[in-house]
């Protein structure tokens, strides 16, 4: 499989010390499990209050969350500029606060790191037409 096709475009606020090559290499895991060869999508680190504003405009919940996706083709209108070279299939956006994800590995004792793993895997999975039914297991929508 051809990985260099998957463009993966990350922006964060200069106080979040992140490890992009960490974030871009959990995108591409999924991406490699589910077959997917030529994507490119976003993802944005960001904080609480920001985040708080977008669950509100987009899912009507005026409290913060950990991760928002945002797939392209629902809207036609990325949230994130995408980056000047497209060469593939624009999925979409992830939005991941990272106060919550710093939160999520406190009380999971785990690394800041490991948690922003399971959200860029979880809004992948979203921005690829998955959702989770009731007992946590995904489904295609």
């Amino acid at each position: 499989m051809a990985e260099g096709h998957n463009t993966i475009s990350i922006s964060t606020d200069a106080r979040y010390r992140v490890d992009r090559r960490r974030i871009r290499e959990a995108a591409k895991r999924v991406f490699k499990k589910q077959g997917i060869e030529d994507a490119s999508m976003t993802i944005a680190l960001i904080g609480d209050r920001k985040m708080r504003m977008l669950n509100k405009t987009y899912r009507q919940q005026d409290i913060t969350t950990d991760v928002l996706s945002f797939p392209y083709a629902e809207t036609n209108v990325p949230f994130v500029d995408p980056p000047k070279k497209v060469l593939a299939t624009m999925l979409g956006d992830i939005v991941i606060s990272y106060p919550q994800a710093r939160e999520c590995a406190r009380i999971e004792s785990r690394l800041v790191n490991d948690a922003i793993d399971m959200l860029v895997e979880h809004g992948t999975m979203h921005l690829l037409g998955y959702d989770h039914d009731g007992l946590g297991r995904w489904t295609y929508t």
